[in-house]
């Protein structure tokens, strides 16, 4: 399947029913620290509905089982010790649904539900690249903060709400020393919640409309940090990027954008 709409080998199609689940194998950190974070903009999975005639209302609902190991040397797939296992994961996915109205694509945080009134539905399951699904063969060992998932997922026709109207994006972003970030604001994006590591220094943020080259963005709005608080919330505005100001140090950032179609 293409980035929204088109079925392409190794889709799985689904309707009515809880589609198999993957299992994944993959590098979140090529050193194990933030300056060696790798995108999460790879697809190693997709699913689909059948089309249907009329939008009908859809919950999309995620399961993740996650361990993380860092390793200097190539490794195989960690052990996948359910009890273990963690609950969140740097994976993704990407909804694109096409309604009556066209087409409307969200990406959202694993292990979580989210209502969407659509005729049908295109999922992808974003990784880090080099990310792979692991089946009865072997896979090629990799080395640095390496994980190993299981991922479920299920998609289904709803007559009445459940209340599952919002999600969270997660973004993990490293700034080096006197460079500036602008960050592209997710589609459905109401709130932002951001953290900061470390906060040596009071960062100034800026929401823009348009693209971010020079002379073209309209700054529409300045969010600046109170120096005592290690985060903080914020609506957004109808803002496309968020433009981060440089600082004399190395800062890394994560960003909980909650995205509510």
């Amino acid at each position: 399947m293409d980035t929204c709409g088109h079925l392409r080998l190794g889709s799985t199609v689904v309707s009515r029913q809880t589609p198999p689940g993957v299992r994944v194998f993959g590098v979140v950190s090529t050193d194990g620290t933030a300056g060696g974070l790798l995108p999460v903009d790879e697809e190693v999975s997709s699913w689909t509905t059948a089309s249907g005639g009329v939008d009908r209302l859809w919950m999309v609902s995620s399961t993740v089982q996650e361990q993380l190991l860092f390793s200097a040397v190539p490794v195989d797939p960690p052990p996948l010790r359910v009890p273990g296992a963690s609950r969140r994961s740097a994976m993704r996915l990407r909804i694109c649904a096409s309604d009556s109205a066209g087409k409307s694509v969200y990406e959202i945080d694993l292990g979580q539900s989210l209502e969407l009134y659509t005729r049908s539905l295109n999922i992808d399951l974003l990784a880090p690249p080099g990310t792979v699904t692991v089946s009865d063969g072997p896979v090629v060992p990799q080395q640095g903060l390496v994980f190993h998932a299981q991922v479920g997922l299920r998609m289904l026709e709803l007559e009445v709400s459940r209340g599952a109207r919002e999600a969270f994006r997660t973004e993990t972003v490293f700034i080096a020393a006197g460079q500036p970030a602008v960050q592209l604001v997710p589609a459905g994006a109401v709130r932002l919640l951001a953290f900061a590591e470390p906060l040596a220094a009071t960062p100034v943020w800026r929401w823009l409309r348009a693209e971010p080259s020079p002379g073209t963005a309209i700054p529409i709005g300045q969010v600046t940090w109170d120096a005592d608080a290690p985060r903080f919330e914020t609506a957004v505005p109808s803002a496309t990027h968020l433009r981060i100001e440089p600082a004399a140090t190395d800062r890394t950032f994560t960003l909980v954008w909650t995205i509510a179609p």
